[in-house]
């Protein structure tokens, strides 16, 4: 099951605060920012609240896609409207790529031509959030209308440190692995799986 698009055009998704999650995430960036970007691009910013923080950090271009013109509506930096399987820049065009959860809702092969998108466009460094080692069946829920399954934030997968490093094409070497915000659930996956079953 993949979610309805028409989700990220309610306004009620960007009314909201930014969670404690995205202010650990925004802490990690600040503190591990790479020197000399001068220009930024953000994969699926969604309305921007981690986007508008990059200002502060000497960046002269700073430019947010994503698919919902709602998003983009709220967003304090140049936006553009796009698909992250076909990004609309030229090879290298920016300095730094990034996507912050964002990958772990696409389907798989939207989800793999993202990456390779990812890296075209990016001149020097490319940077990724997604959650780490996150067990699924945790956030599993059943529609009481149709009978599917799925999880409550639209995740597709979960991702571990080799699933990054093997996303990383020739040419291109993962300088470091960063781990933040909160742990989903404070259940150990047999747990979760007998819950499941029961």
């Amino acid at each position: 099951m993949t979610q309805d698009i028409r989700l990220y055009s309610s306004s009620q998704v960007w009314d909201q605060p930014m969670q404690a999650g995205q202010r650990n995430l925004l802490k990690a960036i600040q503190d591990f920012w790479p020197n000399d970007i001068g220009s930024v691009l953000d994969v699926g910013c969604g309305d921007g609240k981690l986007t508008s923080e990059l200002v502060g950090l000497g960046v002269d271009t700073i430019v947010g896609l994503d698919s919902s013109e709602e998003a983009l509506s709220r967003l304090a930096v140049q936006g553009v409207k796009g698909d992250a399987r076909h990004l609309p820049f030229a090879d290298g065009a920016f300095d730094l790529v990034m996507s912050t959860d964002a990958l772990e809702h696409m389907p798989d092969a939207e989800e793999d031509a993202a990456w390779s998108e990812l890296f075209r466009v990016a001149g020097k460094v490319v940077m990724v959030a997604v959650p780490f080692r996150e067990e699924l069946l945790d956030a599993t829920t059943r529609c009481t209308e149709c009978g599917n399954c799925y999880h409550v934030n639209w995740h597709q997968r979960s991702y571990d440190h080799a699933d990054l490093h093997r996303r990383t094409p020739p040419g291109w070497q993962v300088r470091s692995t960063i781990l933040t915000g909160e742990p989903w659930s404070a259940m150990l996956p047999p747990e979760t799986h007998l819950r499941r079953l029961a």
